[in-house]
Formats: C-alpha cells, sequence, structure tokens
C-alpha cells in the first residue's frame, strides 16, 4: 500500500499570542497497514509558533517571568511552570493515541530529585502578566500560586521523577488533550508543580530558548479510522 500524502494544513485563525502554524506529518507504526498521523509541535519547528509559556513564583509575587528562555519548577510548589499549545482540530474521524509533553532541563539548583506533576489549567491566564498572585493583570487566581479545582483541575495526569542527570523528560498528558478535544473542554494549556522532600529548582528550556530544538515539545498521535 502507498503512504498517504500529507494534507497541506490551512492557515489557522490568527490568535492575540501569534499566528501560528501547524505541521502535520503522517508516520506508519507499529503495523505497515495502519495509518496514524503523528503531529509534532514544537516552537521555531515547521513554522509552528503557537507555544506561550511562563513561570510563577512565590519568592517574586509580583514579578513577570514570560520572556525568560526556561520556566521554572520548585518543590514545595513555591516556582509553578505555566505552558500552553495552540492545537487545531485533528483531522476527521480521526481517535487520539496518545500526547507526550517533552521538556528540556537546563539547570537545577542541587542534586535533589524532584516529582514533578502536570494538571490541566482550568482558567485563562496570560504569558506576558501572569504572577503568583495574579494570572493576568487584575484577575487573580482563586488562591496565590493556584488553587486546586479552581485554578487547575485537581487531580495531575502524570508525574514523573526529575534528576539532575536527566536532559529530557516525558510526560504522559493524554488525558488532557483528550479532555480538551473530545470532552469539550477550553485548552488552557499545562501545569507544572513541583514535590519532593528536599528544596530544590529545576529550570526546563522556553519558547524563548536560542536552541530550538531544546523547546517544549508536544507529540500527538492519532490514529485515522478507515
Amino acid at each position: 500500500t502507498a503512504t498517504p500524502t500529507p494534507t497541506p494544513t490551512p492557515t489557522p485563525t490568527p490568535l492575540p499570542y501569534s499566528q501560528v502554524h501547524v505541521p502535520w506529518v503522517v508516520a506508519r507504526y507499529p503495523d505497515p497497514n495502519a495509518r496514524r498521523v503523528e503531529l509534532i509541535l514544537q516552537p521555531g519547528v515547521g513554522g509552528y509558533t503557537g507555544v506561550y509559556d511562563t513561570y510563577i513564583s512565590a519568592w517574586t509575587p509580583s514579578q513577570v517571568h514570560g520572556e525568560r528562555t526556561w520556566v521554572s519548577v520548585r518543590t514545595f510548589e513555591i516556582q509553578v511552570g505555566l505552558l500552553a499549545f495552540y492545537l487545531e482540530d485533528p483531522p476527521p474521524g480521526a481517535r487520539l493515541v496518545a500526547a507526550r509533553l517533552r521538556l528540556n532541563r537546563v539547570t537545577n539548583s542541587n542534586p535533589n530529585p524532584m516529582t514533578l506533576r502536570v494538571y490541566r489549567i482550568l482558567r485563562p491566564w496570560s504569558e506576558q502578566e501572569a504572577t503568583w498572585t495574579e494570572a493576568a493583570r487584575g484577575d487573580p487566581w482563586a488562591a496565590p500560586g493556584g488553587k486546586a479545582g479552581e485554578d487547575y483541575f485537581p487531580v495531575p495526569a502524570d508525574e514523573v521523577s526529575v534528576t539532575a542527570d536527566q536532559d529530557w523528560i516525558e510526560l504522559d498528558v493524554t488525558r488532557i488533550v483528550y479532555a480538551w478535544q473530545q470532552l469539550g473542554r477550553p485548552n488552557y494549556g499545562f501545569m507544572l508543580r513541583g514535590y519532593g522532600a528536599g528544596h530544590v529548582e529545576y529550570r526546563f528550556a522556553s519558547k524563548e530558548h536560542p536552541t530550538v530544538a531544546r523547546r517544549p515539545t508536544l507529540v500527538l498521535v492519532y490514529e485515522l479510522q478507515p
């Protein structure tokens, strides 16, 4: 059977933060007769610019960090990461198989490990205005740093242990993307919160990082229905 030819993606409607383009890639795996579409979203690759990210910090409660080249997450929820990807509708009849969020570790404050959990954000926020106390200017979080059940879904989609010797970490965010695309929940992005027995801060490359290959990546896998 011949390999399907990818269908060009139309230019999406401009969003407030950027004009974006979503590159589609058709892949065949693991069954050569199965049709699966893998969508790899990374800022600066294939013309895609639909990411916005920042972090908020209890140590600098009124400061905005949206222009940093990293997103910081610290144990005891002292620093919290915010990250969102613009998504177009999947191909007609496509079924979501998997969604994976990949983050590149830039540095860490000490060798302590950290448990990183990813949550679905429940409210709008602004990359250029979000602080520890406000999701956007004049729009406070339900509690400083975000409140479970109001600012973010109380149950994490996944958690991973992050250590000082890791370059990349991967989180399973299938449940979050499914909620957006199949259940009609609004896409306000991901919240990253850190836990652990010791104090440590991990920094992950943001969309502003000068090395494109290190920027955050969302990998979506769809199965095309016959």
